[in-house]
This record gives structure tokens, C-alpha cells and sequence, in this order.
């Protein structure tokens, strides 16, 4: 891309750069504690600390301190102004077990093959991640993170004892955009547990939700176990690989809307949500929905970002020759898609930067 008038953009510039770098140690510090040292918090902890008259939130977020064992303070005050990575929710339980779908829906544990579905559990105390990313002041990525004071059930399903879909708040959050979208006729690619297409089928202004799935594996699981609880009939499975599926599509109204979920995190799914954006592009008659798109725009936008920096920096076309990992894949691509971009002025910095622009490059990465 061409960056005009540098001078002037500087300072905009380094503060968009600034907040990249505090959204990266923010999701390294999550990271560490979600794979490491989630069980590390217990009520003793929390109690100790909210003797002094602390608030259970304010507990939790000390305690979650101690856990890191963070030592630079200026950077964790940066952190927590523009992240606001001190931001912790204490959840309501009744709020989830209320769910139409967790309510009712309660198949029997069981193994068969490689496959076992089963009840996991968060403790009291321990933090996740509750919701999709929310976007801040200059793009800074705010997650958010949560607890239950008390034990927490959610349905999982394991393939060779890992974790292969489960319904989490998470899941359930990151679902309420795409549902609301539904009407008419739904398409859905990718089954899981049926919360997609069960919570759809339960609106009065869906007629039918035909569900995409290719393994059969998960079709058995869910035919036997999870549907019988369902009584309903909107619901309809065809064995098929996602994008054979949607190759097969006219552009017609057969689908009113269409939701993609064949993918498990932001990373995982951008190769397939840019794949599935030649799609939204020819079946124009049909309304698209992505789980947790607002997290792949922000793994993109890091790639933006990235490309202004190293713009700056004085790299070239030759520099983007070579990939070594998926990553170095897709800021390739996204130089190629953004090279004869031209910025002259902040409001179009901002611009390049935005959902909308983002949207606009990937399907333009489709074509």
C-alpha cells in the first residue's frame, strides 16, 4: 500500500501500532491463563482477598493478577485503560440454565467408538471467555471474561478424549446475532450439538432449517441422541461436505438465510470464511451469517496492520514472496489484495481499517 503525507499520520499511526501491540500481550495473557492456569483460582483465594472488603469481581481480577504474576505495571495499566483488561463479569447461572435449548436438551452420557459425549464442568472461580471480542478506542480488542461462583454443567463431545464441540456461554453468546438473522428457510453448515439449528427452529418465522453436516459420526450422535428431545420438525440433516453443498446452489430464494460454523477459532476459520465469501458473493438472493465473525475482521485487521508497519518500514513486493507458516499465508494474501491501496489522511486510515473495508477485501479475495 501507499501511505501519503507520512509525516502527518505519524502519530495516529504509532497509536494504532501502540494498541496492536497492547491487544497481543492482552490475548497472550489470556491465552496463558486459559491453558494453564484456569483451575488456579478457588473460593479460599477469592475469600482472602475479599476480606478487605473487595467486591467478588474485583477478588477475582486480583486473584487472576496473582495467577500471571505480572510484574510490569505501566504496561498493565495500558492494558486496562484501552482493553479493559480489569473489566471481569461474575455470571448469573440462572441466566444460562434458563436457555431454551439447555433446559430441554439432555442426552445421556455415552461412549461409542472414538466418539463420547459427556458433561464437563467450570468450577466456582474459574474464568473463560464468555463472548466474541468487542472492539474499543483506536481497534482495542476488548474480551470478555467471566465466572460462576458456583459449578457450572455444559455438554461437550470428545473425538480420541479431545474436545471436539461443547456449548459453552460462549457459544451461546457468539450465536444470538446469527439466530436473531434467522427467517424462512435456514441453511446451516455444520451440526455440532444442534444449538444453531434447534434455537433457530424455535422461531416462529422459521419454516425449515436444513442442516449440512459431513461427518457421520456426528449425524449418528445426533440422530440418536440429541434430536429424539427435540419434538420438532423443522429440522433437516443432509450428509455433505460444506462448500460441495454450496457449489450445488443456484441463486435462487431457496435459502433465506445461511450460517457457516465448520471451524472451532478465529484462526482455524479465516482460510474457510474467505473460501465461503465466494459464496456470499454468487448466492446474493440468500442473507449470510458467520459464527464469530467479529473475531476473524480482528485477526485480519491485526494483518492490516501489520502490512502499514512494514510499509513504513520500507518492505516490498519481494518480501511477500515466501510464506514459512499459515500466517505468513494469509498477510501475503492480504498484501496482495491491499498493494495498490493509497492513504493519504487519517479519516481514510480508519476507513482501511474498518469492518466494513475488511469485508469488502475478503470478498474481493474471493473473486
Amino acid at each position: 500500500m501507499k501511505i501519503i503525507n507520512i509525516h502527518k499520520l505519524t502519530e495516529q499511526i504509532n497509536r494504532l501500532l501502540r494498541q496492536l501491540e497492547l491487544n497481543q500481550e492482552a490475548s497472550e495473557l489470556y491465552n496463558i491463563y486459559l491453558t494453564d492456569r484456569y483451575d488456579y483460582i478457588d473460593k479460599k483465594m477469592i475469600n482472602d482477598i475479599k476480606s478487605d472488603g473487595s467486591s467478588l469481581e474485583e477478588a477475582f481480577y486480583q486473584s487472576f493478577l496473582d495467577v500471571l504474576e505480572i510484574n510490569d505495571s505501566d504496561e498493565l495499566s495500558a492494558i486496562e485503560s484501552s482493553c479493559l483488561f480489569s473489566k471481569v463479569h461474575k455470571l448469573e447461572i440462572s441466566d444460562y440454565l434458563s436457555d431454551p435449548y439447555i433446559k430441554k436438551i439432555r442426552p445421556r452420557i455415552s461412549k461409542k467408538g472414538e466418539w463420547e459425549i459427556k458433561y464437563n464442568f467450570y468450577e466456582p472461580f474459574e474464568g473463560f471467555i464468555f463472548d466474541g471480542i468487542k472492539i474499543g478506542i483506536n481497534y482495542a480488542e476488548i474480551s470478555s471474561l467471566g465466572f460462576f461462583s458456583e459449578s457450572f454443567p455444559y455438554l461437550e463431545v470428545l473425538h480420541n478424549d479431545k474436545v471436539f464441540m461443547l456449548i459453552t456461554p460462549h457459544e451461546i453468546n457468539t450465536m444470538k446475532k446469527p439466530i436473531a438473522m434467522c427467517k424462512g428457510k435456514v441453511l446451516a453448515l455444520g451440526l455440532g450439538l444442534g444449538y444453531f439449528p434447534y434455537s433457530a427452529a424455535l422461531k416462529s418465522d422459521v419454516s425449515e432449517v436444513v442442516v449440512v453436516e459431513k461427518e457421520q459420526a456426528v449425524i449418528d450422535l445426533f440422530t440418536e441422541q440429541i434430536a429424539p428431545l427435540m419434538n420438532t420438525n423443522k429440522i433437516k440433516i443432509i450428509k455433505a461436505d460444506a462448500f460441495d453443498y454450496l457449489e450445488s446452489l443456484q441463486n435462487t430464494n431457496e435459502y433465506n438465510h445461511i450460517f457457516f460454523d465448520i471451524y472451532h477459532s478465529a484462526e482455524e476459520a479465516l482460510p474457510l470464511y474467505l473460501k465461503a465469501k465466494k459464496y456470499a458473493n454468487r448466492l446474493t438472493k440468500s442473507q449470510f451469517s458467520f459464527w464469530i465473525e467479529e473475531d476473524i475482521i480482528c485477526l485480519i485487521r491485526r494483518y492490516l496492520l501489520t502490512l502499514i508497519n512494514e510499509s513504513l518500514i520500507g518492505y516490498a513486493d519481494s518480501d511477500y514472496k515466501n510464506a514459512q507458516t499459515d500466517e505468513d499465508k494469509m498477510i501475503n494474501l492480504f498484501y496482495q489484495l491491499t498493494k495498490e491501496e493509497t492513504i493519504c489522511d487519517e479519516e481514510q486510515l480508519m476507513d482501511f481499517l474498518s469492518d466494513e473495508n475488511i469485508k469488502k477485501l475478503c470478498a474481493k479475495a474471493s473473486l
